[in-house]
């Protein structure tokens, strides 16, 4: 899976440069492999890393960081910036301050060159969404140990995304089986950390199927665009959607209409409210990677699905 979902990344990156903003740009990285920057060298491993922009040539980087120990994994993060210097503190800064494991990190850019994360708790006694605001230097803005996106007695939340609202704020999607399926969730968190949308969020669509893996980017306008994988008794299916910034559920479209299996789909904004999706795609009978372009309306722009990638040679 890791292998679609890293094809679906790079399919979705040459879509951006070719289709949103072209441009050329030069780094003072060097290409030598032996002065490449560490982000992190602590003991232990680090993995399921993710990035964001800075908004001025740098990135920010969360990771699931094994230095206390395999079984207690902590979400840490670090700023390079555009010339590659650590602007955080060496081996980056811990996101959250809580005991127990933390995994699985999401994160996006924040107003004032800062981010904001969301990552899978184990604090509790069945596993929780806790989203953190980082500051331009690192520092923890909302609880040091995160905030609760949503109430989950007895009901493990899995499967986060997260987006900037652009006022200093997050929504955050994720999967829970309240409902007694797998169904998409969405939170709304204000530049403090307050819930805005209920104490257990609010369902994107229950449709008594199972819907899950959201990934979401932001519309511009303080809402979110979003895609999911809803399964039936005979296939599954990549559905988006979008959610305006009260909350109110805006449209939904099935992404694709074609026979066969559709899963793991990736979002990158088109600039215009709307979304670029790709996904991994079994109508030919092994794994493709297929694309379409979704308006602000829900409109299917493309005329035809996009085939990216075949596995067919491989």
């Amino acid at each position: 899976m890791e292998g679609f979902d890293m094809r679906i990344l790079a399919s979705l990156m040459l879509v951006s440069l070719v289709l949103l903003v072209p441009q050329v740009s030069k780094s003072a990285w060097s290409n030598d492999p032996g002065t490449n920057v560490s982000v992190c060298d602590a003991t232990g491993s680090q993995r399921e890393v993710r990035t964001c922009s800075d908004g001025a040539g740098g990135m920010i980087v969360v990771w699931e960081d094994e230095r206390n120990g395999a079984s207690n994994p902590l979400i840490y993060a670090q700023h390079i910036d555009v010339n590659g210097n650590y602007r955080w503190t060496r081996n980056g800064v811990r996101v959250c301050t809580a005991s127990g494991a933390q995994e699985f990190p999401e994160v996006d850019t924040s107003l004032g060159g800062g981010a904001v994360v969301s990552w899978t708790d184990h604090r509790g006694a069945s596993k929780a969404v806790y989203a953190q605001r980082l500051n331009s230097e690192g520092q923890r803005m909302w609880a040091h140990s995160g905030v609760a996106v949503a109430a989950s007695p007895g009901i493990d939340q899995a499967a986060t995304s997260i987006a900037d609202n652009g006022l200093g704020g997050a929504i955050v999607a994720w999967q829970d089986t309240r409902s007694g399926t797998l169904d998409v969730y969405v939170q709304k968190l204000d530049s403090l950390g307050n819930l805005q949308w209920g104490v257990s969020g609010t369902a994107v669509m229950t449709s008594g199927f199972h819907e899950y893996g959201p990934e979401i980017v932001s519309d511009g306008a303080g809402g979110i665009v979003l895609a999911w994988v809803s399964m039936t008794p005979t296939d599954s299916n990549i559905i988006s959607g979008r959610i305006l910034s009260n909350g109110t559920l805006d449209w939904t479209r099935q992404v694709c209409t074609a026979s066969g299996n559709q899963n793991s789909p990736k979002i990158i904004p088109d600039g215009s409210g709307g979304g670029i999706i790709a996904w991994k795609d079994e109508r030919n009978g092994n794994d493709d990677i297929y694309i379409q372009h979704i308006e602000d309306d829900g409109s299917r722009l493309w005329d035809r699905i996009m085939l990216i990638l075949s596995t067919k040679a491989f």
